[in-house]
């Protein structure tokens, strides 16, 4: 699936030799738009910039306000990922509803990202942004109207970067790659930063102008061609900068940015050492010229005589090799292909048994961990950094600090231990902050002033320093250097936000910044502010009045209440699922007459056959609405006499903690059914799979994968179909590489880490897909289906190798699932969670198992009085699927020709299936317990999506059990792509035979 990316705009620092407009910097990654080709729609345009910067001290606050076109015939949501510079962070943010620019407010990570998508669905006006990982944020604006433009604004403060000497500091400013209609710039540099006008590059010949105590350079262009970026060049920066600054708030402020009157020496690369250890990052996300990385090595020469022992790593470290010469080590890396995910956290161990100096070579974005990298106390490892987008602070605290940046000239860099500064000593001073990891050229630090201050600034290379006189006197109002100061403690806790969450969620709310844990977030109207539980921003007093006297006045739904509400609506749903099971059902059902998918069923109970009758033939839209109002109304209401022919069932209440399995009747006992699945082979008719079936081996397989993945490296759906074909030709680690690809394509994104670990579960590769299973559970805490999936993987893992401790830690997660009141898909996922808990700790009990607590110390048990026991049936389909705002349907056609799918839920024979989920994700169930003997066919058809962003293809994901909730229940699993709308697909067939008496295989209770 190629993707049509956008150059938008990015602020990206680099120190320079000598700093000049000509002088050649790295060339920065602007951000982009992704927009996969298969969903018809032309990628959005960014029609206008706005951009204004000013530079004081070695600060930048950049404000950039992007005006995006769509120009597709139906409005999109817009998700624009962007690079900023290393230490950079958002401090500000605005969308434009109504023509106007309305801020955002600093909301925590999970609850806006909530809000946004609830809203999103409702078809109003949310905006956000929000960190993704390590320098990469995201926005996202929701509608870009059909045919027309949205103007977001996005503000944000860095560190310059400074130059070899720390005498110069240089601010490029990359310009979009495509034709602009209108271009605003607005450059300002305070005059006390720069010895003389700063130079100007990119931007015709225009230079900056005197303007009171700056240097200023303006102008707004039309129809503006692609062409040079934006430079801006300090050619020599005082060797003290000292600001001093007043907030509204009363606090004072002071910056100081001093270059050491005694810097340290330039060092040789690296000391002598017999060999050294090269971890080598080859995956997906690293391809590109490593020229500069091999430069080093060849540095290497002077300081050994040793061997290079080099570990390749992707989705895992490759085993060790050594070469004997530096030469034969970079041919080596030469002829590395790249591909496949990142796990950093696998190389503690590899670093720990490595012998002498070890250099990582990486971009530090670990896309399947999810783990803070750690190395050993004391481990002698530098990282060399590369890649627009990266994480520098979570190398720097692995790595104590030694990270160096090989793509800057050999000039710039210092191979050298990062120098760092002590702090500030003296009275009047505190909060001091370091900025950036290396006071080897100039040392900055940021404090609060509460008293004029003869101070000194410690480094911690030598016993030098440099005075400083900080008087409260000299404060001018303003709030950069407060700003400055929260960004470089958001920075230094960003690499542990799990741990330091609180702060950074202090942090976030005093200075209004986006943080692992903080976004920002844009809604329009009063009800939503309201809705959300979120106060408006203070831009807006009069919608903030409303919104308290709106509080006061109706406090809202309690958290127990809407619990109880919760429990009460689950118990009903297991009490009708119960008496379906206990239903009697005829032996020999006659075939039905041909049905069509809209009829409406006269077999369905009472109200429920009414209403379907209501809606049947009405449009899809229509459908989907009714089936949300009606589900409420269904789950509460009371079979209707005469409905249904309903036996007698044990109650729970009759159940024992020893005896969870339901009692099969005696009718069951006499005869049951002996069940098999065959999966149909399911292939898309797609170049690159032809290519692997042209190969004739494993070896060629992989060299054909490669090429194609130089043209489809964008497309999911290209390593999904790759890494099954893998997996089906045996070659199941090189599969999961393959399919790890996906956790590089968009970084942080749940429905790719969902979906490969999907796959990666249908492999029984068990311990990445809980991995990858993990994060989505991070990323979407607030979903059911997220810790369901991550219950159902322990469950399975658990029970293939005896893993008492998983099987207690899913047990637990399906408890959560059933017992917590979500805010969408509860029914569903809650009652399904009720089912499979029910039939886990039914087979744990029937093993003797004595489960440990699960983590938190949950110790394991069982669901309350009213949900109990084990709908144990011959046959049960379940279907789900990865694509949010998407209705997929499951369809299963009994052996007599009924078919039983969401407009016809119940069969004579006793199919069941559960309510249509028509909003994303299901799952739909399928469950018949006394299976007649024959063929059951099992499709899914993707009726359509509703997504307001561009998307590309669903997956869906079946599971087919046989025997379910019974000791021998086993089950087959396939994932299928549904790329076309109103598209049917053929999932699989259940064998059904006659098994014979009870006397010939009695029943295990």
């Amino acid at each position: 699936m190629p993707v049509a990316a956008l150059p938008l705009f990015a602020l990206v620092a680099h120190g320079q030799t000598a700093p000049a407009p000509d002088a050649a910097v790295r060339p920065p990654e602007p951000p982009w738009i992704e927009t996969p080709v298969e969903s018809g729609d032309r990628p959005c345009t960014l029609d206008a910039l706005e951009v204004r910067a000013n530079v004081d001290g070695v600060f930048a606050r950049v404000s950039t306000t992007l005006s995006i076109r769509n120009p597709n015939e139906r409005p999109l949501s817009a998700p624009v990922a962007f690079p900023l510079p290393d230490g950079a962070v958002v401090c500000g943010y605005a969308l434009e509803i109504n023509g106007a620019m309305v801020d955002g407010v600093v909301v925590p990570k999970e609850k806006a990202r909530v809000a946004f998508e609830t809203e999103q669905r409702r078809g109003v006006d949310p905006g956000l942004v929000e960190a993704v990982r390590g320098n990469v944020y995201r926005t996202r604006i929701y509608p870009v109207p059909a045919n027309g433009t949205r103007r977001v604004r996005i503000d944000w403060t860095a560190p310059l970067a400074l130059g070899p000497d720390g005498s110069s500091a240089a601010l490029s400013l990359p310009m979009p790659r495509d034709a602009l209609a209108r271009r605003t710039v607005e450059i300002e540099v305070a005059d006390a930063t720069a010895h003389g006008p700063p130079e100007l590059g990119g931007f015709g010949d225009r230079r900056f102008e005197r303007a009171q105590r700056f240097w200023r350079v303006s102008g707004t262009e039309e129809n503006v061609a692609p062409g040079d970026d934006l430079l801006v060049a300090l050619p020599v920066l005082p060797d003290s900068v000292v600001s001093v600054e007043r907030t509204p708030d009363g606090d004072t402020w002071f910056c100081a940015s001093v270059k050491p009157s005694r810097p340290m020496p330039p060092a040789a690369p690296v000391a002598p050492a017999s060999s050294f250890t090269v971890l080598w990052d080859a995956s997906g996300s690293r391809a590109g010229d490593h020229s500069r990385e091999f430069a080093f090595l060849r540095a290497l020469r002077a300081a050994t005589n040793g061997t290079f022992r080099l570990v390749v790593f992707r989705n895992e470290p490759e085993p060790p090799r050594t070469f004997a010469s530096v030469e034969a080590l970079v041919s080596a890396l030469g002829e590395l292909a790249y591909d496949g995910g990142t796990d950093l956290a696998a190389l503690a161990p590899v670093a720990a048994s490595a012998e002498g100096p070890v250099y990582l070579f990486t971009d530090g974005m670990d896309t399947l961990s999810g783990k803070p990298l750690s190395f050993a106390a004391g481990a002698d490892v530098s990282a060399l950094l590369s890649g627009a987008e990266r994480d520098a602070e979570s190398l720097r605290n692995a790595c104590g600090g030694r990270v160096f940046d090989p793509s800057l000239p050999p000039d710039e860099t210092v191979y050298a231990p990062a120098r760092r500064v002590r702090g500030v000593e003296g009275d009047g001073v505190s909060d001091v902050q370091g900025v950036g990891s290396d006071a080897s050229r100039r040392a900055t630090v940021i404090g609060r002033l509460t008293a004029d201050a003869k101070a000194a600034l410690r480094y911690d290379f030598d016993d030098g320093g440099a005075p400083l006189s900080l008087k409260v006197a000299d404060a001018v109002p303003g709030t950069a250097i407060a700003t400055a100061w929260a960004a470089a403690r958001v920075q230094a806790l960003s690499s542990r936000a799990d741990d330091n969450a609180d702060e950074l969620l202090a942090l976030g709310r005093r200075f209004g910044l986006a943080s692992p844990v903080t976004s920002l977030l844009v809604l329009e109207s009063l009800d939503q502010w309201l809705r959300h539980d979120i106060e408006p921003p203070a831009s807006q007093p009069e919608l903030r009045e409303a919104w308290l006297l709106a509080k006061k006045r109706s406090p809202g739904t309690s958290p127990e209440e809407q619990r109880e509400r919760h429990l009460a609506n689950l118990a009903h749903l297991w009490k009708l699922k119960m008496e379906w099971w206990g239903s009697e059902f005829p032996k020999e059902v006659p075939k039905p007459a041909t049905r069509r998918e809209d009829d409406a069923e006269d077999d369905q109970p009472g109200i429920l056959r009414r209403a379907l009758r209501a809606v049947a033939g009405a449009p899809r839209a229509a459908r989907m609405a009714a089936s949300r109002s009606m589900a409420p109304a269904a789950a509460g209401m009371a079979m209707e006499d005469g409905a249904m022919s309903v036996a007698a069932f044990e109650s729970s209440e009759a159940r024992t903690a020893n005896a969870p399995l339901a009692e099969t009747p005696a009718s069951d006992a006499a005869q049951r059914s002996m069940a098999s699945v065959e999966v149909k082979p399911w292939s898309p008719d797609v170049p690159y799979l032809k290519a692997l079936d042209k190969a004739g081996s494993a070896d060629a397989a992989r060299a054909a994968y490669l090429r194609e993945r130089a043209e489809w490296a964008r497309s999911p759906a290209f390593f999904l179909d790759c890494a099954g074909w893998f997996f089906a030709n045996g070659d199941p680690d090189f599969a999961a590489r393959v399919l790890s690809n996906l956790a590089e394509l968009r970084i942080e994104d749940p429905a790719l880490l969902r979906v490969m670990a999907w796959r990666l579960k249908e492999a029984k590769a068990y311990a990445p897909c809980i991995a990858a299973l993990r994060r989505v559970c991070r990323l979407r805490p607030e979903e059911p289906q997220s810790w369901r999936d991550l219950a159902l993987a322990l469950d399975e893992s658990g029970r293939a190798a005896d893993d008492f401790a998983a099987l207690s830690e899913a047990l637990s997660l399906y408890r959560k699932v059933a017992l917590t009141a979500w805010a969408r898909h509860a029914d569903p996922a809650s009652l399904f969670a009720v089912e499979e808990h029910n039939a886990l700790l039914a087979w744990c009990t029937a093993r003797g198992a004595s489960l440990p607590a699960a983590p938190g110390g949950e110790v394991p048990g069982e669901l309350p009085e009213g949900l109990r026991g084990v709908p144990v049936c011959d046959l049960r389909v379940v279907l789900a699927w990865d694509a949010d705002e998407t209705d997929v349907d499951l369809h299963v056609t009994e052996p007599t020709g009924e078919e039983a799918y969401y407009g016809h839920r119940r069969t004579a024979a006793g199919g069941d299936v559960s309510r249509d989920v028509t909003d994303g994700y299901g799952p739909e169930e399928y469950m018949i317990r006394n299976a007649p003997a024959g063929s059951y066919r099992i499709r899914a058809h993707y009726f359509a999506s509703h997504q307001q962003a561009v998307f590309g293809p669903a997956t869906a994901t079946a599971t087919a059990f046989t025997d379910w909730g019974r000791p021998e229940q086993a089950f087959r699993t396939i994932s299928i792509r549904l790329d076309k709308q109103k598209q049917m697909i053929d999932i699989g067939n259940f064998a059904v035979e006659k098994r014979g008496t009870a006397a010939e295989k009695p029943e295990v209770r």
